[in-house]
Order: C-alpha cells, then sequence, then structure tokens
C-alpha cells in the first residue's frame, strides 16, 4: 500500500466534487496525517468523480482504518483515488456508497500524480447507482447567484409586481410581455442558461442599488 504524507482536504457532503479555486473560506478544511493512494484506469477514475457508486467489501478492506487525520478521524473509509492525470480523495460509508469528495490543493496534487503515475493500476469492483447531476453545471458562485435571482423573481411573482418581472424580461430579452405568469415562467426556465443567469445577476444588483438609494 502506497501512502501520502500531510495533505488538506475540503470534503463536501453528497454528490458536488468543489475544485480547490472554489474553495470558501468557510468550508472546514482538514488536515490529513496519512491516506492511502489507489491507481484506477481512466473509466473507473470517470465513474468515482462523475457517478453515484457503491464500492465493493473487498475494497472497503483494502483501506479501512488506512487513513488518519491530525484531528478527530471521520470515518475508516478514506483514501485518494487517481488515473495519473488528476487525484481526488474520497470518503465512503460502512455500505461502500460515496459519502464524501475532494479536490487537492494543485502542488500536493502534482506531488501525488508523480508517485500515481509510478504505480500499478488497481481493478476495483463497482456499482453505478446514478448520476451526479450538479457535478460541473454551476459553480458555487454560479449557484448562489441563482439562488439570489430565483429568490428576487419568487418575491416579484407573490406581490405581484409585473413592473419589476416586467423590466427583468425585457433587460434579459429586449422584449416585451404583458402577462404575469409567462413573465414569471419565462424567467425561471432561464435561470438554468449561464448566459441568461449571467444578464439577471447583473439586473439583479441593479435592482438593489436602485433600492438602496432610492
Amino acid at each position: 500500500m502506497t501512502y501520502i504524507y500531510d495533505i488538506v482536504v475540503n470534503f463536501v457532503d453528497g454528490d458536488r466534487l468543489i475544485e480547490f479555486f472554489e474553495w470558501d473560506r468557510r468550508d472546514i478544511v482538514e488536515h490529513i496525517r496519512k491516506i492511502p493512494l489507489i491507481r484506477v484506469n481512466d473509466d473507473c477514475f470517470f465513474d468515482f468523480i462523475s457517478n453515484r457508486m457503491v464500492v465493493s467489501l473487498e475494497f472497503l478492506n483494502l483501506i479501512k482504518g488506512k487513513a488518519s487525520f491530525f484531528s478527530e478521524n471521520r470515518s475508516d473509509y478514506v483514501a485518494l483515488i487517481s488515473n495519473g492525470k488528476k487525484a481526488y480523495a474520497f470518503e465512503f460509508g460502512n455500505d461502500g456508497s460515496i459519502l464524501c469528495r475532494s479536490s487537492l490543493l494543485i502542488d500536493e496534487e502534482d506531488e501525488i500524480l508523480s508517485i500515481a503515475k509510478r504505480l500499478d493500476v488497481t481493478s476495483i469492483c463497482y456499482n453505478v447507482v446514478g448520476f451526479c447531476e450538479y457535478i460541473y453545471k454551476f459553480t458555487r458562485k454560479e449557484e448562489k447567484n441563482k439562488i439570489l435571482v430565483f429568490k428576487e423573481i419568487e418575491s416579484a411573482y407573490r406581490q405581484r409586481d409585473k413592473e419589476k418581472l416586467s423590466y427583468m424580461y425585457y433587460e434579459c430579452f429586449d422584449d416585451l410581455c404583458d402577462d404575469l405568469n409567462n413573465l414569471y415562467n419565462k424567467l425561471l426556465n432561464c435561470l438554468d442558461n449561464d448566459l441568461y443567469l449571467k444578464k439577471l445577476f447583473y439586473i439583479f444588483k441593479l435592482l438593489h442599488k436602485n433600492e438602496k438609494y432610492s
């Protein structure tokens, strides 16, 4: 078993995999004393970072208790998984499911990759049980912006504020619409479009800037 020593991780529960440049000062960054490094093939690595999956009991036993933290340990099943090109840290539940994922600091990842490239590929038995739909769709900042814009649209609709919704719609689409329900639905439907989301967030900032000085 090959080990990596003295690295930091930013585990996020659930499907989300946050790259190091999106780490936030409010995140709970943890310091790992020792962690096993496993090299896999490209297809297996893609499944680890893109899918909900359950690894075999054999793999759990392979990594059980091998990782240790400077603070209190998270679980018995933590490991670095790499294909020799990228590397991420994973925490697994007792049933083999992936509980958390973490990217690595770029200098630490470079060092880990130099070691991973020299390792033999390990074959891991696992089952894919779903797709991580949120990975790579929006950055954390974009998701925050989307929530703010969504709340703005919802608030205006509940207050029957057709003037505000009409303004947002016109500034976003350079078009007119008089029906309150159509305004509401069309604005909500475009939130998954990156271009329109950026436009609407800019409008959101303008609205609140105007309210601040009114």
